[in-house]
């Protein structure tokens, strides 16, 4: 007997587009809009870490055990019908978000409605992971992302995250961070 169970990884990264979310709690709205596009290796340095995992501009590149197919073009975030920017380091890294129209991205509201947790899951296949954008209305945003067991455990048990504020952010950190190509443990407070 022959048992087919669906799951969001046999459905594949679903195709470049333009998707919106929408959630609405005591008379506040959170929008999250995101465009994606199919990747240009030719846009890209790639290189690959010692255990053969690929790293897209320096960075791991988080859902792909080869060159990623699709990569986030933009990132937008509005609270209460205003934009409030995301610095692309928070989502540049990100590939194979499986977000469809209507599905895949969960938005909750802080308590004190200051904050909005946008969450999600990606993967070309057995590279998953997940991310949780911690979206704030004063523009101050963080980043979280988690390896699955399999791929922490074929990078040798490193962990990597990262923490990203758009105006507070001084500029000598942001060429540090983004010239790293050591995996590096980062706590966040």
């Amino acid at each position: 007997m022959l048992v087919i169970v669906p799951t969001v990884a046999a459905q594949g990264a679903p195709s470049p587009g333009t998707y919106v979310f929408a959630k609405h709690k005591r008379g506040h709205t959170a929008r999250v809009v995101i465009r994606t596009r199919a990747f240009d290796p030719t846009k890209h340095k790639i290189t690959y870490l010692n255990k053969g995992w690929p790293m897209v501009d320096g960075r791991l590149a988080y859902g792909a055990e080869s060159t990623p197919r699709t990569e986030i073009a933009a990132f937008e975030f509005y609270f209460d019908g205003q934009r409030i920017p995301v610095d692309r380091l928070l989502y540049s890294d990100c590939y194979e978000l499986n977000i469809y129209r209507g599905d895949g991205l969960v938005i909750r509201f802080s308590r004190d409605l200051q904050r909005v947790f946008a969450s999600a899951a990606g993967a070309d296949g057995a590279g998953t992971y997940d991310v949780t954008w911690v979206l704030a209305r004063n523009g101050h945003h963080r980043g979280y992302k988690r390896l699955h067991s399999r791929v922490f455990n074929k990078l040798g048990g490193l962990r990597f995250s990262e923490r990203r504020h758009n105006k507070s952010f001084d500029r000598s950190h942001r060429q540090r961070a983004s010239h790293q190509t050591d995996p590096v443990l980062l706590s966040f407070v």
